[in-house]
């Protein structure tokens, strides 16, 4: 064989393509490695290549052991996660039993005292009314009918807060030409009003109080 043709036959030898193996499926998940494993114990060893090639034999074991480590994991989380299950029912049950018997300790305590001070020192929160600051509202919403020419304005009230007043002008400062809406509710219409731009912004009332006024909002009436 001349050095050229043992060179070509090296090259053709050289070329044989390498098998590989598919890794990501198995570790697709823990199911899939556990499957691996106990595949690998009831194939791979039945396979002339497990005891002739040392390195595929002992490999081959420490990926059943993995295996088998992650099956005895997933059986002590399942475990663990019904146990689990069983105390969340559990503690759902004494909530419930607690709310029930402590509204009857509240009630005798109430049926009892004669002030605050004798619930508190029967460990009962004497019940206390919630007090809101004077806070602005939270928007206002404006839209026009453009057959009636009117204004409708829907006011986001602030927590607490059931009044406002509702102001209008055709100038943008709101410095001039202030008009009152006639009611306090929430929502509120007036008109007819003259075909131009208009602006708007609302306060909160308590007696003779105001809180401060919201952003201004733009209408056009047509």
């Amino acid at each position: 064989m001349t050095t050229s043709k043992a060179k070509k036959a090296a090259k053709k030898k050289q070329k044989v393509k390498k098998v590989l193996g598919n890794r990501s499926s198995t570790k697709a998940s823990a199911a899939n490695r556990t499957a691996r494993g106990t595949l690998i114990g009831k194939v791979a060893t039945q396979s002339t290549l497990w005891n002739s090639v040392p390195a595929i034999k002992n490999t081959g074991t420490d990926v059943m052991t993995a295996g088998a480590k992650i099956d005895a994991d997933d059986k002590n989380i399942a475990q663990i996660e019904l146990e689990l299950s069983t105390a969340r029912s559990g503690k759902e049950q004494d909530l419930v039993a607690f709310d029930s018997k402590f509204d009857i300790f509240v009630n005798t305590v109430e049926d009892n005292v004669t002030d605050p001070k004798q619930m508190q020192e029967l460990a009962v929160d004497p019940l206390v009314g919630t007090k809101y600051p004077f806070a602005a509202p939270l928007g206002l919403t404006a839209t026009s009918d453009p057959t009636l020419h009117d204004i409708s304005v829907r006011v986001k009230k602030a927590p607490g807060m059931s009044r406002c007043l509702i102001e209008v002008s055709s100038d943008a400062t709101m410095a001039t030409g202030v008009k009152q809406f006639p009611g306090d509710g929430l929502r509120q219409t007036m008109g007819p009003f003259n075909p131009g731009t208009y602006y708007l912004h609302a306060c909160h009332t308590r007696s003779s109080e105001r809180s401060a006024f919201t952003d201004v909002v733009t209408i056009i009436v047509k």
